[in-house]
């Protein structure tokens, strides 16, 4: 992110209902415009991904993301780093990775680089309900329990008798998750 000095200002006024700026939201492309990283440092990463035999897979209106894929040895040569196997310490499986943090030799800031292990394998929380049980599990309210949807309501609305009518939900996902988690939710 870029401006970020503004950008704190900016939810500092958005959420201050004493700001004639108060609740005045960005469009997603007005955010991109602003704060995100610039055309041009989105062209030279494309250009260093192309450079390096990467494929572009995906890449977005916000600039945030690049989406690519590549070849171990181009991944290897363009991020300094020797991938291999290794034994996961409780699954049972091997899992690649970098034996090394990547680095790049490229002028445009680039925040992240994720994708290049498999330690951790995404998975559904659940395809189906729990049959309801006795004890803890059950219970919610987070430690020794789970959290459920009355606790986030406790949390951060107690005592109201709102019932979410006119109201979004935004989900910001860093990574893969499974739609059906949400719907299931």
């Amino acid at each position: 992110m870029r401006n970020r000095p503004d950008l704190t200002n900016l939810l500092a006024q958005i959420y201050d209902p004493a700001s004639p700026g108060h609740r005045h939201f960005l469009t997603p492309a007005q955010f991109a415009e602003r704060f995100g990283p610039t055309r041009e440092d989105y062209a030279t990463l494309a250009e260093f991904a192309r450079r390096h035999g990467f494929r572009i897979t995906g890449a977005h209106s916000n600039r945030t993301l690049l989406d690519v894929r590549a070849a171990v040895k181009n991944i290897e040569s363009a991020f300094h780093v020797r991938m291999g196997l290794y034994e996961h310490p409780t699954e049972g499986r091997a899992f690649y990775a970098p034996d090394v943090e990547p680095t790049l030799d490229l002028e445009a800031p680039v925040a992240a680089i994720s994708g290049l292990d498999n330690f951790v394998l995404p998975r559904p929380m659940s395809l189906r309900m729990a049959e309801p049980q006795d004890g803890p599990e059950n219970t919610g309210s987070g430690p020794g329990g789970n959290f459920m949807g009355y606790d986030f309501r406790n949390a951060y609305v107690p005592g109201v008798t709102l019932t979410g009518a006119g109201q979004a939900v935004g989900l910001f996902e860093m990574d893969t998750y499974y739609t059906n988690d949400i719907a299931q939710y």
